[in-house]
């Protein structure tokens, strides 16, 4: 038998090399694993390999395996999505052990040790979405004493138990094969798309080709013209046109605060937003007291100089101009927790199912192959676009009546620094809201969505200055009058939001587990969907669902510029991203030999706005619908 022959040939240091090979090199997934171990085992039984150092050997070469598969995948990050296919690697294989994570969290580092393919690349996965390492290691151990010990245990039981067993041996391997294989077939066939694939091609076979569903034409994708050139701002919202301040204000500006360590003048705008674009800013001011930001807002108004307040510089594009005047961007960043007795429960921040799709409902989305696919569930900006697009993992849902707890938090914290503190402190409901490059203002500013959810769900109350005369306010939740991706507050520019509260939901141990692994989930999936180099973010906002339907497009602006334009078209240095079609991003093509611009490379405003404006026109004259900026423009 050549499993038995090849056994005997690579004896137990041979053995050991498979084990760790299959449980952490791209390579071991097309190794033998589970009848490996069994066969070893039961040659065991026989005599010809030692018992006392197989098992061990091949425990400490699992364990060993899945922590280099680790380590590798911590490494390369998100980018091992992006690695083309070759010999040795299969993106589909990747995406297949992501869904399988997806659904079991932690424990799919146990589970996947019995499962071809998922076993190699779940402990990469869990590297990539950065695990804890302790408890990976715990699963790790876990996992692989039940693998690698209990297979070659049961084939040296079975062999010393059951007379001429050897006879049988066979059979018993295609058993353990089938078994083996037979979840990941499962998983498979529940896919509708693959199931109907299969029927059609069955049909095919058997002559019944007419019959089956014709697979439509894929649309011929729109080409960006490089002559293109519009900056016209004139159709487009969340337009501040550039501003002015005399040689003489800036000067006694100078003068009244140019001693201040967060003071600083003529600063390349480009390197405080995400897109790398931008002029100079005359002044850069980031004042970590309420005090200095008062003072800092009393002398522009009585100096005539233009303030614009920024927060952690995406969800908006500056001019190849710059701004003319003072750049505020808040730095308080403390988060603070009141661990005191919560004074409500959850019952009393009850908010409305999210939006734009309420759980349960089925919505049609046409695939980048043209069929089209159902999909269940709530529908975001970050929705698949085409067919190798992960669908976003369910966040829980929680349950009222749960104890809340008042966290505050100043403008300047990171949006990601808050979710990670809160979630660590067993505080969940934020950990749909990571991976958006933002700050709390900004968050609390527009509203921002993070799968179900709108930031608006866990606010309380917010501090705010009041940018005419530096006082200061408290808002209730109500008089932000929040929507999707809105506030008020961006109907005007006279408020700077200095503080923030939250009321956010306490979750017991079994919740807050359930929470933990759908974070690690969330985490993977933002990864392997969006891409943070040169992009603001999702630049226009997503249709509304009633216009979608009626027009018969999907409600998502990425999912309809991928239909008409691809992923990846450049026009100039901007480009639509190769992961997203909503996000533009900034970057020199590659022909001309420059480097991008946030490599210090000439990156340009216009150009962006000139995409900006090509693909606002194109839709409009391809659907009827006028899509809205969720980006601002600041100083056209």
């Amino acid at each position: 038998m050549e499993l038995k022959s090849l056994i005997e040939s690579i004896g137990l240091l041979g053995i050991a090399a498979f084990v760790f090979a299959e449980s952490g090199l791209f390579l071991g997934a097309f190794l033998p694993g589970d009848s490996l171990l069994f066969t070893a085992g039961f040659l065991a039984s026989q005599g010809i390999l030692d018992i006392r150092i197989l098992i061990p050997l091949c425990f400490i070469a699992a364990v060993l395996g899945d922590s280099f598969g680790y380590a590798f995948g911590r490494k390369v990050g998100p980018w091992i999505f992006k690695r083309e296919d070759s010999l040795l690697f299969q993106r589909a294989h990747l995406l297949r052990a992501q869904k399988f994570y997806e659904k079991h969290g932690g424990k799919t580092i146990i589970f996947a040790r019995f499962m071809p393919i998922v076993r190699t690349f779940a402990p990469i996965l869990a590297g990539v979405g950065r695990m804890h390492y302790p408890r990976f290691l715990a699963f790790n151990v876990i996992g692989g004493f039940f693998w690698a010990v209990g297979l070659s245990l049961a084939g040296f039981v079975l062999g010393n138990t059951i007379p001429g067993v050897d006879r049988y041996l066979l059979p018993i391997i295609l058993a353990i094969i089938l078994a083996s294989v037979a979840p990941g077939i499962v998983h498979v066939l529940r896919d509708p798309e693959v199931r109907r694939s299969l029927i059609n091609s069955f049909k095919s076979l058997m002559g019944r080709g007419g019959k089956a569903e014709k697979s439509r034409a894929p649309t011929e994708k729109i080409t960006l013209p490089q002559d293109y050139r519009n900056t016209d701002t004139s159709a487009l919202n969340h337009v501040i046109p550039m501003a002015h301040m005399s040689e003489a204000s800036k000067t006694r500006f100078t003068v009244q605060f140019g001693s201040q360590p967060w003071f600083k003048s003529d600063v390349p705008i480009r390197q405080k937003t995400t897109y790398r674009l931008g002029g100079p800013a005359d002044f850069f001011l980031t004042p970590k007291t309420i005090i200095d930001m008062q003072e800092v807002i009393t002398a522009s108004r009585e100096l005539g100089i233009p303030l614009f307040v920024l927060g952690g510089g995406s969800n908006v594009l500056f001019s190849d101009q710059g701004w003319r005047g003072v750049v505020l961007q808040p730095a308080n960043t403390t988060i603070s927790i009141n661990n005191s007795e919560p004074t409500w429960t959850s019952a009393r921040t009850d908010v409305n199912p999210p939006q734009p799709l309420p759980r349960g409902e089925s919505i049609e989305i046409p695939s980048n192959g043209g069929a089209d696919a159902k999909r269940t569930g709530w529908v975001t900006r970050w929705e698949a676009v085409n067919a190798e697009r992960p669908a976003p993992p369910q966040k829980p849902e929680v349950p009222l009546g749960l104890p809340m707890i008042e966290v505050t938090a100043g403008a300047g914290a990171s949006l990601q620094q808050l979710i990670i503190t809160t979630h660590q402190q067993k505080l969940v409901g934020l950990e749909s809201f990571f991976g958006i490059p933002a700050r709390v203002g900004g968050a609390l500013r527009n509203n921002v969505h993070g799968g179900p959810d709108n930031f608006d769900r866990y606010v309380k109350e917010a501090t705010l200055l009041n940018l005419k005369t530096g006082e200061k306010e408290t808002w209730p939740k109500e008089k932000f009058v929040f929507s999707y991706d809105h506030s008020i507050l961006q109907q005007t520019r006279d408020w700077l939001i200095w503080e923030v509260t939250l009321m956010i939901p306490q979750a017991d141990d079994t919740l807050w587990q359930q929470f933990d692994n759908f974070f690690t989930s969330w985490r993977q999936y933002k990864c392997s969907t969006q891409t943070a180099s040169g992009t603001a973010g999702c630049v226009f906002k997503n249709i509304p669902p009633d216009v979608a339907r009626a027009k018969q497009i999907s409600s998502s602006a990425g999912a309809l510029i991928d239909s008409l334009f691809g992923l990846n078209a450049s026009l100039r240095t901007a480009r639509i991203s190769a992961l997203h079609g909503n996000f533009l991003q900034s970057e020199i093509p590659s022909r001309g030999g420059v480097v991008p611009p946030w490599r210090g490379g000439g990156g340009s405003s216009d150009d962006m706005l000139s995409l900006i404006n090509f693909v606002r026109e194109t839709v409009k004259e391809r659907t009827g619908v006028d899509l809205e900026l969720e980006i601002e423009l600041v100083g056209f």
